[in-house]
């Protein structure tokens, strides 16, 4: 049976030039579609999404920053990282001690920019508190409506519980399975945002639009 030719491998590490004062890293490349909808909904336009990597290659790629083309002009800097199985306060540590090894200002707290120079921000997934990550967020838009009733039904009946790996990917999936009715639109939550799925005049976004207002 004929073989498929391999594609060609390119390991060279593709590095984005820095081309606007306000930065905001993401932990992948949907956050930074999901991103880049949230601020076009609240008219932000001048800010630079960059993907980082995923949160095992966060600590290294953050490293690198700071050797970046442009990266003096920098005035702000935010950073959004899933909690994932972590409580917020411990990613939230561990972002300011990469932050501290490249030797750059520390937020004291999260939420809110930084009186320094840079500004930097840090905000955690879902809501700088639980443990989670941007999918859990997108579901608290959809709590209460059928939808999510059928989904949660279907994840009792399969006897599939929160403990699951990657239980808050899993349901965004079922949701979509259920409700997705446009043919072109992959079942991500970035391109769910660009779509105008997600009900960003929801409560459940109003922290971190209100952290992503910071930089107007």
């Amino acid at each position: 049976m004929p073989q498929l030719p391999t594609p060609p491998q390119n390991n060279a590490e593709k590095v984005e030039n820095i081309t606007s004062s306000k930065l905001l890293l993401v932990e992948g490349k949907d956050e930074a579609v999901f991103c880049r909808a949230l601020l076009q909904s609240l008219t932000i336009n001048d800010v630079q999404i960059i993907n980082i990597g995923g949160s095992q290659k966060f600590s290294s790629n953050i490293e690198r920053l700071p050797k970046r083309q442009g990266f003096k002009e920098v005035t702000m800097l935010g950073i959004l990282r899933d909690a994932e199985i972590n409580p917020a306060k411990s990613t939230f540590d561990s972002v300011c001690s990469d932050l501290k090894r490249i030797n750059l200002p520390v937020p004291t707290g999260l939420k809110w920019f930084s009186d320094t120079s840079p500004q930097i921000g840090v905000f955690i997934m879902p809501d700088n508190n639980r443990s989670g990550m941007l999918e859990d967020l997108c579901l608290e838009s959809l709590s209460g409506t059928d939808e999510s009733k059928h989904t949660d039904t279907f994840f009792m009946q399969a006897n599939v519980t929160a403990t699951a790996k990657d239980f808050a990917k899993r349901r965004v999936q079922a949701w979509f399975s259920i409700f997705k009715t446009n043919d072109d639109l992959q079942c991500e939550v970035g391109r769910a945002a660009e779509a105008g799925f997600w009900n960003f005049d929801h409560p459940c976004f109003d922290g971190l639009k209100a952290f992503l207002k910071q930089f107007r």
